[in-house]
């Protein structure tokens, strides 16, 4: 940035993690349950924040690819994926910030579209289906509608996409967390049909 500034973020955490999923970083021992975050955040101050100096705020794709280097491993075991993420959303903001322009703005120039647009047709979906309860957030904060089908949630991202005038333009990407349904060497995708827990919806990424 040309000006000083101070940025920050909320870093989410995965409630539901598959065994190749990106890997968070705790410090172990009986510190705060083990969950404690000072080596991420060790990384940050010693390692990545010495690594980026020079670097603009508004190159994000750059900075991100910078970070997985000097992490060097496929799942950020090194340095940790929350100290990455970290940085990663506070540059975000600061990008914004730089061009004086709301961070939704700012990530859908980044991205190419106004994503912003399909997650509220989704929203008018969910309402006019499952009523207000269904927009309530989950605590990886996605829409939380009573659905059981896996199927059944992609419909839902598709016409929501239609809705909002980008069929054909976008993408869907998922986080499953595969794992956790490989069930006796098969992915089983009915796992939860008789888990009374909601299937929490989230729209992961966009891609032109």
């Amino acid at each position: 940035m040309d000006r000083e500034g101070k940025v920050s973020c909320i870093l989410p955490s995965g409630a539901s993690t598959g065994s190749r999923e990106a890997s968070e970083l705790r410090d172990g021992g009986p510190a705060w349950h083990g969950k404690g975050v000072t080596k991420a955040v060790e990384n940050i101050n010693n390692v990545i924040a010495p690594a980026l100096q020079g670097f603009d705020a508004a190159d994000q794709a750059d900075i991100d690819a910078k970070m997985k280097e000097l992490d060097g491993t496929s799942v950020k075991s090194n340095l940790g994926a929350n100290a990455i993420l970290a940085v990663s959303m506070a540059v975000c903001r600061a990008g914004a910030a730089e061009k004086n322009q709301h961070v939704s703005q700012h990530i859908a120039n980044l991205a190419g579209m106004p994503t912003c647009e399909t997650y509220q047709s989704l929203k008018t979906i969910l309402l006019a289906k499952f009523g207000r309860n269904a927009v309530n957030v989950g605590d990886e904060g996605g829409f939380v509608p009573p659905i059981t089908e896996a199927q059944e949630a992609l419909e839902i991202l598709v016409a929501a996409i239609k809705d909002a005038g980008y069929e054909g333009k976008i993408e869907i990407g998922i986080d499953p967390a595969a794992s956790e349904f490989h069930i006796d060497g098969k992915y089983d995708l009915n796992f939860k049909r008789n888990d009374p827990t909601k299937v929490e919806l989230d729209i992961i990424g966009w891609t032109l």
